[in-house]
């Protein structure tokens, strides 16, 4: 029994330590060698971005949401009886992708849930009021119009992701704030 307990451990520390080149190659599979290959420095990589970046950018909205939402009154004012409830106004940032000329956009459902007023900000910073012509709690998408005129507003176009692979860069544009944009 005290043979296997200096054995194995002997066997396994053997097998480590071994010379990688003696072992078969056979057993082992070839792996495929990458044809592209990533861009080697930060300003390559800037400028293999910017031109995506530049033509997407325009397409990209600030939206914000308000609401008047009521707060209950404080317990320890109710008590004397000075407390009632108050009113203020609840907002909400975010934003959304043009996908239309004639002012459909594209929203997360949080951004605009439960708003009484929406406002769109373009990059240009021209500022629109919107209307939900679709919002689904579940999925968090929300589908807005506004309307610019007879203007054509830029677009990005949502594009079939039957070609995508895991691989796919994909990059979230956004603008937290309309001051994001200076």
């Amino acid at each position: 029994m005290r043979a296997y307990r200096i054995l194995i451990p002997a066997a396994v520390l053997l097998a480590a330590c071994s010379d990688p080149s003696s072992r078969s190659n056979a057993q082992q599979p070839a792996f495929a060698q990458p044809t592209r290959a990533a861009p080697s420095e930060a300003l390559t990589m800037k400028a293999s971005f910017a031109p995506v970046v530049k033509r997407a950018a325009p397409a990209v909205v600030n939206i914000s949401s308000k609401r008047m939402v009521r707060t209950p009154s404080d317990p320890f004012w109710d008590f004397f009886g000075l407390g009632a409830p108050q009113d203020r106004i609840e907002g909400s940032l975010g934003s959304g992708v043009i996908v239309r000329s004639d002012g459909i956009i594209v929203t997360n459902n949080h951004v605009i849930q439960g708003g009484q007023e929406i406002t769109v900000a373009l990059s240009d910073r021209r500022e629109f009021p919107a209307k939900v012509l679709l919002a689904d709690p579940r999925l968090d998408l929300a589908v807005l119009k506004i309307d610019a005129g007879t203007e054509r507003l830029p677009v990005l176009a949502i594009d079939d992701s039957g070609d995508a692979r895991w691989e796919t860069w994909c990059w979230p544009l956004a603008t937290p704030s309309a001051s994001a944009k200076q």
